[in-house]
């Protein structure tokens, strides 16, 4: 949803798009959210009482949302580790939002979707570059990079060249 650029506007704030694989590999989700709270013999109803007790992060109460979406309920998934691959990063290009909000940017809905619509395709693009990028990594399974970097007394494995 585009309201985080109204956000960024509002208090004149650079975006940068920012994408990351990786670290999603290095868990197996057992359980999310939807099956705890579809447990049976009240075990899901007990976990979403004990989530409803927090004190939420948030000065907003999420709760109960304006656009009718389902109420947001923090419930830590089941998990599972697993050997974790190499992580990779990308920062996009920085988009500054300086003097937009006194301009009356944030009013515009077209305006802000473009805006919106350009860093969630920024974001997109460097996944998929980074996606690509890590096929091509010889040194992105773990265990292959721990044994050249032993064998090569602690020398760090190459990465990609942007």
């Amino acid at each position: 949803k585009p309201e985080f650029i109204r956000m960024a506007v509002r208090h004149g704030a650079t975006i940068v798009p920012f994408a990351a694989v990786g670290a999603e590999d290095g868990l197996e989700i057992i359980a999310d959210t939807n099956d705890i709270v579809n447990l049976p013999f009240g075990i899901g109803d007990a976990e979403v009482a004990k989530s409803r007790s927090i004190q939420p992060a948030r000065a907003v109460d999420t709760r109960v949302t304006e656009d009718g979406g389902a109420e947001e309920i923090f419930l830590a998934p089941v998990v599972i580790p697993k050997v974790p691959q190499r992580f990779y990063f990308k920062f996009g290009k920085p988009l500054s939002t300086a003097g937009l909000y006194e301009e009356g940017f944030s009013k515009d809905d077209e305006a802000v979707q473009a805006m919106y619509d350009e860093v969630k395709g920024d974001v997109e693009e460097g996944i998929d570059w980074l996606l690509r990028r890590r096929r091509e990594d010889p040194f992105r399974d773990t265990g292959f990079r721990v044994f050249y970097e032993t064998a090569s007394g602690g020398k760090q494995a190459p990465t990609f060249n942007p």
